[in-house]
């Protein structure tokens, strides 16, 4: 739909059940992945459709097939092929070349992806798909940049602020210093050897700073 096509998705199955499959110039995308070379689940009662076609009955529909496997098995890619090649005999008319991509490789997340566009600009809905792309990402980040615009505080504000991380820090530096003496064996009081020395500037320098 993104492309400007009118589209839908069901499984293999369910679209020989409910007839989708007309022969009305209409594409249809296979995605199907294989299992010991037979069909997965959804797709077993589309594998008897399929193979009760007789020749040209499938003429004016239009296909793209595209295969997801592990080529560890030797039955890669097995049903997708079939497909594929089968619904050619058939006659229908295929609109772009059997894709795949392979699950134990390392470009399995951009295969289809890549198929895929090649796809919509053999029939068309490349450019469109582009230009719609690139119109919401621009949007997208005219949103982020309203969303995180950073104001900066006046004079007074930052100068507040400034003072506050000063004692918010010292507060810390205090505690700090009561647990180190904690640690060493001294008392809060101060009465042992250990002394810690605090330096800071005064506020106004800091302030200027």
């Amino acid at each position: 739909r993104r492309s400007g096509f009118s589209s839908s998705a069901a499984s293999l199955n369910s679209a020989v059940k409910d007839g989708p499959l007309a022969a009305d110039g209409s594409i249809v995308v296979v995605v199907t992945s294989t299992y010991n070379g037979n069909p997965p689940d959804n797709a077993t009662a589309f594998k008897k459709w399929l193979m009760a076609q007789e020749d040209n009955s499938l003429k004016g529909l239009r296909f793209a097939v595209f295969g997801v496997g592990n080529s560890q098995w030797h039955t890669y890619q097995q049903f997708p092929r079939e497909v594929d090649a089968a619904l050619e005999r058939y006659g229908a008319d295929r609109v772009h070349p059997l894709g795949s991509c392979d699950v134990d490789g390392p470009s399995f997340d951009s295969d289809f992806d890549d198929w895929l566009a090649c796809l919509l600009r053999t029939v068309g809905g490349g450019a469109a798909a582009t230009e719609q792309q690139d119109a919401e990402e621009a949007e997208l980040e005219e949103q982020a940049a309203q969303e995180y615009v950073l104001e900066e505080p006046d004079a007074e504000t930052a100068s507040k602020l400034l003072i506050k991380d000063i004692g918010t820090g010292m507060e810390a530096l205090c505690q700090a210093k009561v647990e180190a003496l904690k640690a060493l064996g001294g008392g809060i009081e101060g009465t042992n050897q250990f002394r810690a020395l605090e330096i800071a500037e005064s506020s106004r320098e800091l302030c200027q700073k």
